[in-house]
């Protein structure tokens, strides 16, 4: 965690304040205003790789502002910046976002209605990359009904569980493994009534 890392180096105080988290995402941001294409592309390559690991950490808010300066982006007269604007939607984490920020179905519709009028791009490669990103997030932008933001928290955390009881020989060692295995009965032991 940067963060982290930041508060437990050996850095002067006015270096620490300089490259906080919300300093140097301000300073990426900052991009997304250029005048260069090629500065507006990277920015946006940046946010892509920087939007998972910003909505797992403290400072989840700052996609948020990510995404409010996003606006200008579909307007850029360079057609690469469009289509990075397409890929950076596609890579979003939608969940995380839904169970975090309060402002979600707004926002979502946002993102669906640039994603919409860029299909009516003149350029071909903008209209494939919206087309792609629309498909790819269908499923994931719009949760069910019955989904609440506690409900999204338990199902992201059943889907990302590493421990699977399907195998019985898995979960027999899973629980010969644990702490207090001289308590437990000696079928749990060997494992004969359960094997044979």
């Amino acid at each position: 965690d940067y963060h982290r890392w930041r508060n437990f180096s050996l850095l002067p105080k006015e270096v620490k304040d300089n490259i906080s988290t919300e300093r140097l995402v301000e300073i990426v941001l900052k991009g997304l205003t250029d005048e260069l294409h090629s500065t507006v592309n990277h920015t946006l390559s940046a946010l892509t790789k920087m939007s998972v690991p910003l909505s797992n950490s403290a400072h989840w808010s700052l996609l948020t502002d990510a995404l409010n300066a996003l606006v200008n982006v579909e307007n850029n007269n360079y057609w690469l910046c469009r289509v990075n604007l397409c890929k950076l939607y596609e890579k979003l984490p939608y969940q995380k976002l839904f169970i975090l920020y309060s402002g979600y179905q707004i926002k979502s519709k946002i993102i669906m209605d640039t994603l919409f009028r860029l299909l009516g791009d003149q350029d071909q490669r903008v209209r494939h990359a919206a087309s792609q990103a629309i498909a790819s997030i269908i499923p994931k932008i719009t949760p069910s009904k019955r989904h609440t933001p506690t409900t999204m928290v338990a199902e992201i955390a059943k889907h990302s569980m590493q421990i699977n009881f399907d195998h019985p020989s898995l979960s027999l060692d899973l629980v010969r493994n644990i702490y207090f295995y001289y308590d437990l009965p000696d079928q749990l032991k060997d494992g004969e009534i359960v094997n044979g």
